[in-house]
């Protein structure tokens, strides 16, 4: 499968659902528990997976990238990948390179064999990977001042991409990897990671970052409108 053109820049949602931010939480990159990939090339801090079959058909997770090498392979997968950290990362393809900056992501079969290179050092990254017989899902990258949760999607994030740290109302640190649920399904929720909800939650609502969702496989792009 060709990867997709990369998706760059701002991203206005056009889809509608009204987004409290009384409702939204906060999970911190710090919070995650890093364990080690499928290959053993390096580590992974899971954001959430599906939990509705004892399959799981999807999983959201942010990737410490601290060297060059190759991914896991998860076959019979669709994987999205955008870069959180400063530094580019490049993906080498058996018959093409693909070069993503900051906020960029891309597309690609998680069973195709891919190389990880790091041109300007350790960067971060976001994964969501899912199996599209059962599943769909997107990440696109916005604005927090552009978002909303997508309307027929059983679950949604904001992840913060690499920004200028700053001071929330409570006095947190904002970092590159820290996720904002914008809807989550109880079963998926590790409560013991949440920070409390914050009615003001970003000081500067210009901060680029990813919104993920994922969708029913069944869910026509109408029922997304």
């Amino acid at each position: 499968m060709q990867a997709r053109l990369k998706q760059m820049t701002h991203y206005r949602i056009e889809t509608r659902m009204t987004l409290s931010l009384e409702t939204v939480h906060c999970l911190p990159w710090r919070n995650l528990e890093a364990v080690r990939w499928k290959n053993g090339g390096g580590t992974t801090r899971e954001v959430a997976c599906d939990a509705s079959a004892s399959e799981p058909g999807w999983r959201l997770s942010i990737a410490d990238l601290d060297r060059a090498g190759p991914f896991s392979s998860f076959s019979g997968w669709q994987r999205c990948f955008g870069v959180l950290g400063r530094h580019p990362v490049t993906l080498a393809f058996g018959d093409r390179e693909v070069g993503l900056s900051l906020a960029e992501s891309v597309v690609f079969s998680g069973g195709e064999p891919v190389d990880c290179r790091l041109p300007e050092g350790p960067s971060l990254a976001l994964n969501l990977m899912f199996d599209p017989a059962r599943w769909d899902g997107s990440m696109k990258p916005c604005h927090w001042d552009d978002v909303v949760c997508p309307k027929g999607c059983e679950a949604a994030w904001f992840v913060l991409a690499a920004c200028p740290t700053q001071p929330s109302q409570g006095g947190c640190t904002w970092m590159a990897g820290d996720t904002l649920v914008l809807k989550s399904h109880p079963a998926r929720r590790n409560e013991r990671c949440f920070d409390a909800p914050a009615p003001t939650v970003l000081a500067d609502t210009s901060v680029a970052g990813f919104l993920i969702a994922i969708y029913p496989a069944q869910l026509s792009s109408k029922e997304r409108k």
